[in-house]
């Protein structure tokens, strides 16, 4: 075999590679991306009892209604706004003392990126959910747009993998009300073809 045919059958081989790697870690991705949306909005549309008159307990009837109000909130079809952008982070972040486990590379890798990516939302889970793109316009709007054109705001960073794309770092904003959201870090590990949190830390509640 010449040198030449070497050299193509090299290059295929190493474009073939790259692709396979690059496919691979959009797949986790959005895997990352629809797996969180689930386990994120089912918390923000928690609906907790409110606090009983002076002199009036909560009863039995109060806590059924109260169960009635999460429930048909949490089976109704919800209109979730995504934030196109996946941002890198200039900020430097940390899991303190809360994670056993040693990222320390991992988060090396995640403080280095640089290139913004897009989400692509037909390619997010859909769990009986509308997704559509979060438009700026919506700030203008009532109530900052919440209730009339979405339930929900999602915003992701850019998601840090490992070589082996079993374990991610990503930092997440969700927002259901002008006034009620919350920043949070990641990571998660992969495990028998299932993407789980392991560790997470809360960076800001507004």
């Amino acid at each position: 075999m010449s040198s030449y045919n070497k050299y193509i059958i090299l290059l295929v081989f190493l474009l073939f590679s790259c692709n396979k790697k690059n496919n691979k870690t959009e797949e986790n991705t959005y895997r990352i991306i629809s797996y969180i949306i689930g386990d994120m909005q089912n918390s923000a549309l928690f609906v907790p009892l409110p606090p009983p008159f002076e002199g009036r307990s909560h009863t039995i009837k109060d806590s059924l209604l109260s169960y009635k109000k999460f429930y048909d909130v949490y089976h109704k079809q919800k209109t979730i706004a995504i934030v196109k952008e996946m941002s890198c982070r200039n900020q430097k972040y940390t899991f303190d003392n809360h994670c056993s486990v040693d990222v320390t590379k991992l988060l090396d890798k995640f403080h280095n990126l640089k290139e913004t990516k897009f989400i692509d939302i037909n390619k997010i889970g859909r769990n009986n959910n509308t997704f559509i793109y979060y438009d700026k316009g919506f700030k203008k709007l009532q109530r900052k747009g919440f209730g009339t054109k979405m339930d929900l705001v999602f915003s992701f960073s850019r998601i840090a993998f490992n070589k082996q794309n079993n374990k991610a770092i990503v930092v997440v904003g969700v927002s259901m009300r002008r006034l009620n959201g919350v920043s949070v870090l990641f990571y998660l590990e992969k495990k028998h073809y299932h993407w789980n949190i392991v560790y997470q830390k809360v960076l800001s509640i507004s």
